[in-house]
Order: structure tokens, then sequence, then C-alpha cells
């Protein structure tokens, strides 16, 4: 099988919920990853769910009997027919999103965690991918946050300067610029108030965990050997992953990064 990965960034803040009951003051968390229980996920049946309604629609399958049976051969069938199909989907895993900067010269500074990238780095050697990223822990010794830049503070806590050359493949899904932090479950996601008005007067009201835009994730697609991917992703064709897409939620940038591949 060859694999594929994916770099999923948030163009809108996200919320793929977990559906787990809860008593906390927040009603509605995201998906976390199940080891790693800090970290938001998307799992792999809401990764694929994502991608079949995406391309159904940009392949316009209901017009197309050739794209309509890719379609079922990349999925799947689901007209109740027990039909697997020929791609193996994983979830989406997040390893960066922003964190406040309160001194420096950017309103933030996406921010990894030695913890995700052990775990990132686990996956790909798992995967047969090590050659793609090889973990190298950072130490931060009394430090919060280690960066490749300097003059800056994440959420209070002075950034120290760092040369991170030994993990430059991780900038083909994080960027440049990015800070790095023994682990992020000290800075919770954004919550945000929810409520369904009737005739003017509020009749609900919750509280909703967020991703926020410009967090990023990433994915593995594994296909047969003998064939060649069929996902392409557009720039000016987001994808909608989880709830509220009608008030602009869950949209996201897709790029393959390896292999490299330039859409035109």
């Amino acid at each position: 099988m060859r694999k594929y990965i994916f770099k999923i960034e948030c163009v809108t803040n996200l919320h793929v919920g977990s559906g787990e009951a809860n008593y906390n003051i927040i009603d509605n968390e995201v998906q976390k990853d199940v080891v790693l229980t800090d970290v938001p996920a998307i799992y792999s049946s809401g990764v694929k769910g994502a991608l079949r309604e995406h391309f159904s629609t940009v392949w316009n399958i209901e017009n197309n009997i050739t794209n309509k049976n890719k379609i079922k051969k990349i999925f799947g069938n689901d007209d109740g027919e027990s039909t697997q199909g020929t791609y193996k989907f994983f979830g989406a895993k997040l390893i960066a999103r922003p964190l406040r900067v309160s001194s420096g010269n950017k309103p933030y500074l996406l921010t990894t965690s030695n913890d995700i990238l052990k775990d990132f780095s686990d996956f790909m050697d798992g995967l047969g991918l090590s050659n793609f990223f090889k973990f190298s822990e950072l130490k931060l010794d009394k430090s919060k946050f280690g960066a490749n830049v300097s003059g800056f503070e994440l959420e209070g806590e002075k950034v120290v300067k760092y040369e991170l050359n030994e993990i430059n493949a991780i900038k083909k899904l994080i960027g440049n610029d990015f800070a790095i932090a023994n682990s992020l479950r000290d800075y919770d996601l954004p919550v945000v108030a929810r409520n369904v008005l009737e005739n003017g007067k509020s009749k609900n009201l919750w509280y909703e965990e967020i991703v926020p835009h410009k967090s990023i994730f990433y994915s593995v697609v594994m296909i047969p050997d003998n064939e060649e991917i069929e996902l392409k992703f557009k720039p000016d064709e987001p994808v909608q992953f989880g709830g509220n897409a009608t008030i602009g939620q869950g949209y996201t940038k897709i790029t393959q990064v390896y292999p490299a591949e330039v859409i035109k």
C-alpha cells in the first residue's frame, strides 16, 4: 500500500463533537485523541465521511456515472451493500494550533509540543514513513516554550530562541515560524456560547468547545500499489468537517505534503 500524508488547515473555527455526555461547564466538547487526551482529533469515520461528501459534490456524481463508480471504488457503497472501498483512511490529529502572542510582532504563533511530535513520529514510524519525520525532543529546561524565532511572549511566557534545524521536516506541516512546548494541556481550547432563538427569545443556551482557525491537523490515506491517488484538493474547493456548516464552521484547506505534489 502506498501512503499519502495530508495537511489539513482550519480556514474557519471547527467543531467535530465527541458525542459524549458530560457534566462540565462545556456542554459540547470536541473529539480528542484517546491517548493524548488534550489533543483534538477527527476520527477516521469522520475523515472518510467528509471526503466522500466533498468529492461526491466536486465530481458531480449525480450527473456522472463514471465518477459515481469512482466514489464507490474509493469509499465503498453507502446504499446498504457491505462493500469496502480500496482506500484506507486514518483519522486526523492536531499537529499545531495558534496561541496568543502577548508580546511580539505577530498576533499568534502556531504551537506544537514535544508529546505531539513524539506521537507523530511514532505514527510515521509505524507506517514505514520514518524518512518523513524522526522525533528529536527539544530540551526546554525551565522554559515553557522554545521557538526558531525570538522576541516573543506566548500567553505571558517568554519564548526562548532555539535552533530547530533537526526538525525542519515539520515545517512542511506547520510552516517556518512556530513554537514548541512540552505539552499544550495547560492551554484550553476556546469555548463559545450558542443559543437558539424562537420569536426573538433565547430558548436554549449551551457552551461549545472549538478548534480555532489556523489550527493544523494531519491525516494519512493508503491506496493499493497499482493505483494512482484520485484525491486532488484545490484551494478554491474547501473541505468541510463536523457540524455547523451553515454558520461557516469546519471549513478547511487540504494539501498533500507527502509525496510532494503541485496541483495545477
